[in-house]
Protein backbone atom coordinates (compact mmCIF):
# COMPACT_ATOMS: atom_id res chain seq x y z
CA UNK A 1 0.00 0.00 0.00
CA UNK A 2 1.30 3.41 -0.66
CA UNK A 3 1.86 5.95 1.84
CA UNK A 4 2.19 8.80 -0.48
CA UNK A 5 0.15 10.12 -3.52
CA UNK A 6 2.75 11.21 -5.94
CA UNK A 7 0.11 11.96 -8.30
CA UNK A 8 -1.00 15.61 -6.37
CA UNK A 9 3.01 16.41 -7.61
CA UNK A 10 1.20 17.67 -11.14
CA UNK A 11 -1.57 19.68 -8.69
CA UNK A 12 1.09 21.33 -6.80
CA UNK A 13 3.34 22.54 -9.18
CA UNK A 14 0.16 24.12 -11.14
CA UNK A 15 -0.57 25.74 -8.15
CA UNK A 16 2.55 27.14 -7.20
CA UNK A 17 3.46 28.51 -10.97
CA UNK A 18 0.02 29.91 -10.56
CA UNK A 19 1.27 31.84 -6.97
CA UNK A 20 4.43 33.18 -8.96
CA UNK A 21 2.42 34.78 -11.72
CA UNK A 22 0.26 36.39 -9.04
CA UNK A 23 2.99 37.41 -7.29
CA UNK A 24 4.49 39.02 -9.79
CA UNK A 25 1.54 40.57 -11.25
CA UNK A 26 0.91 41.96 -7.90
CA UNK A 27 4.85 43.10 -8.01
CA UNK A 28 4.03 45.07 -10.86
CA UNK A 29 0.87 46.48 -10.00
CA UNK A 30 2.66 47.79 -6.81
CA UNK A 31 4.42 50.91 -8.08
CA UNK A 32 1.57 51.80 -10.03
CA UNK A 33 -0.49 52.14 -7.02
CA UNK A 34 2.06 54.05 -5.81
CA UNK A 35 2.91 56.42 -8.34
CA UNK A 36 -1.23 57.05 -8.80
CA UNK A 37 -1.50 57.74 -4.99
CA UNK A 38 1.05 60.50 -5.14
CA UNK A 39 -0.58 61.63 -8.53
CA UNK A 40 -3.64 61.92 -7.81
CA UNK A 41 -3.05 63.43 -4.54
CA UNK A 42 -0.35 66.18 -6.13
CA UNK A 43 -1.69 69.27 -4.61
CA UNK A 44 -1.72 67.30 -0.78
CA UNK A 45 1.81 65.36 -1.81
CA UNK A 46 2.68 64.69 1.79
CA UNK A 47 -0.81 62.33 1.99
CA UNK A 48 0.03 60.96 -1.35
CA UNK A 49 3.48 59.73 -0.12
CA UNK A 50 2.01 59.01 3.14
CA UNK A 51 -0.40 56.38 1.11
CA UNK A 52 2.40 55.23 -0.78
CA UNK A 53 4.10 54.47 2.43
CA UNK A 54 1.39 52.51 3.69
CA UNK A 55 0.69 50.45 0.83
CA UNK A 56 4.91 49.54 0.40
CA UNK A 57 4.12 48.75 3.72
CA UNK A 58 1.25 46.33 3.25
CA UNK A 59 3.27 45.16 0.19
CA UNK A 60 6.04 44.24 2.25
CA UNK A 61 3.88 42.06 4.94
CA UNK A 62 2.26 40.78 2.28
CA UNK A 63 5.00 39.24 0.35
CA UNK A 64 6.57 37.82 4.11
CA UNK A 65 3.47 35.88 4.82
CA UNK A 66 3.01 34.63 1.18
CA UNK A 67 6.46 33.80 0.79
CA UNK A 68 7.11 32.79 4.38
CA UNK A 69 3.52 30.62 4.74
CA UNK A 70 1.46 29.88 2.03
CA UNK A 71 4.18 29.47 -0.66
CA UNK A 72 6.61 27.90 2.01
CA UNK A 73 4.32 25.29 2.93
CA UNK A 74 3.17 23.83 -0.21
CA UNK A 75 7.20 24.01 -1.60
CA UNK A 76 8.48 22.08 0.81
CA UNK A 77 5.74 19.77 0.38
CA UNK A 78 6.26 19.53 -3.38
CA UNK A 79 10.40 19.14 -2.45
CA UNK A 80 9.59 16.21 0.05
CA UNK A 81 7.01 14.62 -2.82
CA UNK A 82 9.66 14.66 -5.04
CA UNK A 83 12.78 13.69 -3.01
CA UNK A 84 11.00 10.35 -1.78
CA UNK A 85 9.65 9.46 -5.51
CA UNK A 86 13.03 9.43 -6.63
CA UNK A 87 14.90 8.68 -3.79
CA UNK A 88 17.53 5.49 -3.99
CA UNK A 89 14.49 3.06 -2.91
CA UNK A 90 15.08 0.06 -0.69
CA UNK A 91 12.80 -2.84 0.58
CA UNK A 92 13.44 -4.34 3.85
CA UNK A 93 11.10 -7.00 5.91
CA UNK A 94 10.33 -5.44 9.49
CA UNK A 95 8.64 -6.14 12.80
CA UNK A 96 6.84 -3.24 14.08
CA UNK A 97 8.04 -1.82 17.18
CA UNK A 98 5.68 0.91 18.22
CA UNK A 99 5.53 4.45 16.99
CA UNK A 100 8.53 7.02 18.49
CA UNK A 101 8.41 11.03 18.94
CA UNK A 102 8.26 13.64 15.98
CA UNK A 103 10.62 14.90 14.53
CA UNK A 104 11.45 17.95 11.97
CA UNK A 105 12.72 17.29 8.70
CA UNK A 106 12.52 19.51 5.17
CA UNK A 107 10.73 21.97 7.29
CA UNK A 108 7.99 19.58 7.63
CA UNK A 109 7.08 17.19 10.88
CA UNK A 110 7.27 13.72 10.75
CA UNK A 111 6.40 10.48 13.00
CA UNK A 112 9.12 7.97 13.87
CA UNK A 113 8.56 4.30 13.95
CA UNK A 114 10.94 2.15 15.67
CA UNK A 115 10.94 -1.06 13.73
CA UNK A 116 13.64 -4.16 14.04
CA UNK A 117 14.54 -6.15 10.47
CA UNK A 118 14.55 -9.16 9.97
CA UNK A 119 18.44 -9.61 10.90
CA UNK A 120 18.01 -7.95 14.63
CA UNK A 121 19.10 -4.25 13.59
CA UNK A 122 16.92 -1.61 14.99
CA UNK A 123 15.78 1.31 12.30
CA UNK A 124 13.92 4.60 12.59
CA UNK A 125 11.24 4.69 10.04
CA UNK A 126 10.11 8.43 9.18
CA UNK A 127 6.10 9.63 7.70
CA UNK A 128 4.51 12.39 7.40
CA UNK A 129 2.68 13.11 10.55
CA UNK A 130 -0.92 13.86 8.47
CA UNK A 131 -0.38 10.33 6.96
CA UNK A 132 -2.65 7.44 8.56
CA UNK A 133 -0.84 4.12 9.56
CA UNK A 134 -2.25 1.55 10.67
CA UNK A 135 0.81 -0.84 12.08
CA UNK A 136 -0.01 -2.97 14.96
CA UNK A 137 2.69 -3.68 17.09
CA UNK A 138 5.13 -6.96 16.47
CA UNK A 139 3.39 -7.46 13.17
CA UNK A 140 5.74 -8.46 10.22
CA UNK A 141 5.59 -5.91 7.11
CA UNK A 142 7.64 -5.33 4.04
CA UNK A 143 8.65 -1.88 4.19
CA UNK A 144 9.86 0.25 1.03
CA UNK A 145 11.95 3.07 1.87
CA UNK A 146 13.67 6.05 0.27
CA UNK A 147 16.14 6.69 2.47
CA UNK A 148 14.54 6.72 6.37
CA UNK A 149 11.25 7.69 4.66
CA UNK A 150 8.97 5.03 4.41
CA UNK A 151 6.65 5.09 0.73
CA UNK A 152 4.98 1.94 0.78
CA UNK A 153 4.21 -1.26 3.07
CA UNK A 154 3.06 -4.40 3.13
CA UNK A 155 1.79 -6.62 5.96
CA UNK A 156 3.60 -10.37 5.94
Amino acid sequence: MQVYDFTIKTRLRRTLSAMTAIYCLATVCWPFLCTVAVVALAHMLWLGVMLAGILTMCFAVASLLFWNITYGRLRKYYRFLDNAETGDRRDIAVTFNGESDCVQRYGLTFKRFDVTDMNGGQLLVLVEHSVETPFVNGAKYLFTCAGDMLIAYKKL
